[in-house]
């Protein structure tokens, strides 16, 4: 009988920008049943979003619907007509656009917020030609995994996900079960913003490997607290005379 193994299906829907084609082939190699679940994934990450204060809960992840609104503004130069919270918010983080065929927000990293606007709009184009599918060069290129320089596009622009990315991203970071830090790392390496610390941390409680290597240490702990507090109760041996 031959046996397969399930692997992650990326989301996609083909109004928003799909992830780097190098991110969905990763995910196909995953085995699924060391990863948690995108459903109970899904249900943690919105009982989180619904505990946020409410000038929090709005711009913390992006549902397709408030996607799309944001993106269409950016695009369409209608920013100062959002609503409130994301209009503040797409202007703070100085939102682009980051494709013609598809919605897709961009923010410049920290370092660039200051950067010739000219310039920027350059790497810009660059990147929307490599988002939309013209781009030279292998996703191996774009996507290092020796932690290489990326194209120069990818280093001053982060992508926003929309909410079913995240999952999708969390699994690439977490693909060989780092911890949280190694996974916000990677995800900044890669150019997703808005991935945060509490994403990544109940994204780790509900993997199946890193919970039985938990238990592991737990179990290994009272054995070894044990062992140390008989070698302390064993009565020392007398010196003949």
């Amino acid at each position: 009988m031959i046996v397969t193994t399930p692997h992650i299906d990326p989301w996609s829907d083909g109004l928003y920008a799909p992830l780097p084609e190098a991110i969905i082939q990763s995910l196909r190699t995953v085995n699924a049943i060391e990863m948690p679940g995108r459903h109970a994934f899904d249900e943690a990450l919105g009982r989180f979003v619904a505990g946020l204060s409410s000038e929090l809960r709005e711009t913390a992840t992006f549902t397709e619907e408030s996607y799309s609104e944001v993106a269409r503004a950016v695009s369409e130069g209608t920013v100062a007509e959002l609503p409130p919270k994301l209009r503040m918010w797409a202007s703070c983080h100085h939102a682009r656009a980051g494709s013609r065929k598809s919605y897709l927000i961009l923010l410049p990293r920290d370092a660039f917020y200051n950067m010739n606007p000219a310039d920027e709009e350059k790497l810009r184009a660059n990147y929307i030609v490599q988002t939309d599918g013209e781009a030279s060069g292998s996703p191996a290129e774009q996507y290092p995994e020796n932690g290489g320089n990326s194209l120069e596009s990818v280093a001053v622009f982060e992508r926003v996900p929309v909410q079913p990315q995240i999952y999708d991203i969390l699994v690439f970071t977490h693909r060989n079960h780092g911890v949280a830090s190694t996974m916000l790392f990677e995800a900044r390496r890669i150019g997703i913003a808005t991935i945060t610390w509490p994403m990544v941390e109940m994204f780790i409680r509900l993997c199946p490997i890193c919970k039985m290597r938990a238990k592991g240490r737990h179990a290994a702990a009272p054995a070894e607290e044990e062992a140390a507090s008989a070698a302390f109760r064993a009565p020392a041996l007398s010196t003949p005379r």
